[in-house]
């Protein structure tokens, strides 16, 4: 007589075991939808970073984003550009090391950009200003001749 207990159990076990998988079924198909989208941002983010962009890597101190611009675009104007396609870096604080993305529609040259480059295009006031630390290390007045005749070294 105890049998009908069970087929009211069984029925119970049953509701349960639907209840679990249709709301298991609504978490899985959530989890694989996130993943999913997650898995193609990621490559095709990174192929447009490999693609569209050439990568300066900073090797002189003394660069700057319109140095590497002027050198590899054409135009220091595009330092703009190149603040704007490289989030994460600081403008005015670039350092040895640091990679810089340009777009590949600015290129002009691939040539890595040489030191003499950025030596040569170093403002004129800080050339003063070392000649003028200069002739007052040596105790001299800083004439317009004497100062022409100084010999510095640019770092």
């Amino acid at each position: 007589m105890r049998s009908s207990g069970w087929p009211v159990t069984a029925k119970w076990l049953v509701c349960l075991a639907i209840l679990l998988v249709f709301s298991g079924c609504t978490q899985m198909q959530t989890f694989l939808k996130s993943d999913s989208n997650s898995a193609k941002a990621k490559p095709a983010k990174s192929k447009v970073k490999k693609e569209s962009y050439y990568v300066h890597k900073v090797r002189w101190e003394g660069e700057t984003l319109s140095l590497i611009a002027k050198w590899y675009t054409g135009s220091q104007k595009n330092w703009k550009v190149l603040a704007k396609d490289n989030p994460w870096l600081e403008p005015n604080e670039i350092s040895t090391g640091h990679k810089i993305f340009i777009p590949r529609n600015l290129l002009k040259t691939k040539k890595p950009m040489p030191r003499d480059f950025v030596v040569a295009t170093k403002p004129k006031h800080k050339v003063q200003k070392i000649k003028a630390k200069q002739a007052d290390e040596a105790g001299e007045d800083l004439s317009e001749s004497k100062a022409d005749a100084l010999e510095f070294v640019v770092p």
